[in-house]
């Protein structure tokens, strides 16, 4: 005996409209199967901390020669979606600046760099190391088993190399300042920058993850290849609060110029005294009128979606205001008083005008 559809029960529209009507929830059900099954197989995202890299960084700047003048400006976002290209575009209307947008990214030379600076201390590597005999005749008769150029020679070997990488490509093209835009950097990647270039400006750009996440869902990204994949939401906020919460590490001599998203296309942003802060001279309106790229209509995101957000990326949500709770935005700097806003090198709080 053959099975029926009782069309007296089902919404106008019969069974098509069954259909449409379950299409949403299933499509939901299988999300979110999804995102738990790649949060069980997420990365735990791990880096250089950036006080013990900070002080291995002294270490080898001690009795080293002076770096030469160079400001070039650094854009590190906490992750990605958070409008880093769109303040890039922003930025570049200066035309003496070239701001390269997350070069080679997933490679992650630079944190790959930081983590191995770290293993300097005080006690190595030992200055006899770096000590060739008087008399060149006698490295064949003394201990050259360890024996290596000096804490100098490798600090300028590294700003060698990032000069001829980003700095004099910009240059030939007649750019006068150079910068980097990145999405994957946190405070102990900007220690070693700093390190290379003293006299380097730097922006710390928010976004809402839970805004992040939903323009990047689906997407398969890279925090550092092959093995950190960022396909879900837990990794997304990994990445994201990993970023965030570096920060509030207890480094020196950083700064950085704290601007949210929120904050940037709200309509009132200051963008004159952004551009004072980095002498440059920005033209905000050509870079805002246009956005480039394809956009599409993303659904918001579901409450277990939310969930994982908040339980992975908590604490950097806490510290920049952005926990669920609509706290103000509160980000404290070692050695500061706790501010709301954006700063500008340790001065008041870069706020909207009224």
């Amino acid at each position: 005996m053959g099975s029926s559809v009782r069309t007296d029960v089902l919404p106008a529209g019969g069974t098509a409209a069954l259909s449409q009507d379950a299409t949403p929830r299933l499509r939901i059900a299988r999300d979110c199967a999804r995102e738990y099954w790649r949060a069980r197989r997420a990365p735990r995202f791990t880096r250089a901390d950036p006080v013990r890299l900070q002080h291995s960084l002294d270490v080898l700047a001690r009795g080293g020669r002076t770096m030469l003048a160079d400001d070039p400006v650094f854009l590190l976002a906490s992750g990605w979606r958070t409008g880093s290209t769109l303040l890039q575009r922003v930025l570049v209307t200066d035309p003496a600046l070239l701001m390269w947008g997350e070069p080679l990214g997933r490679m992650a030379l630079l944190p790959r760099l930081a983590e191995m600076l770290a293993a300097v201390d005080d006690r190595w590597p030992t200055p006899e190391s770096a000590t060739l005999p008087q008399d060149p005749s006698g490295l064949a008769t003394s201990w050259i088993a360890n024996l290596y150029p000096g804490n100098g020679d490798l600090r300028q070997g590294l700003r060698a190399l990032l000069d001829s990488w980003l700095a004099a490509p910009a240059r030939r093209r007649g750019y006068v300042r150079w910068g980097v835009k990145e999405v994957r950097l946190g405070a102990a990647e900007a220690c070693v920058l700093r390190w290379l270039y003293p006299a380097a400006r730097f922006i710390l750009l928010l976004r809402h993850p839970f805004d992040s996440y939903r323009s990047a869902r689906n997407w398969r990204l890279y925090s550092r290849w092959p093995d950190e994949t960022v396909d879900c939401a837990v990794a997304f906020a990994r990445h994201w609060n990993r970023l965030a919460v570096s920060w509030n590490a207890r480094t020196t001599g950083l700064d950085p110029l704290v601007i949210r998203y929120e904050d940037l296309v709200s309509g009132k942003f200051d963008f004159e005294r952004l551009g004072n802060s980095l002498d440059l001279q920005l033209a905000p309106e050509r870079a805002l009128s246009s956005r480039p790229g394809v956009r599409r209509t993303r659904r918001e995101l579901c409450s277990y979606e939310r969930r994982l957000v908040v339980r992975e990326a908590a604490a950097g949500m806490e510290a920049f205001g952005y926990l669920p709770d609509g706290s103000t935005a509160v980000w404290k700097q070692p050695g500061l008083p706790a501010q709301s806003g954006s700063t500008i090198h340790g001065e008041e709080p870069l706020k909207c005008p009224e």
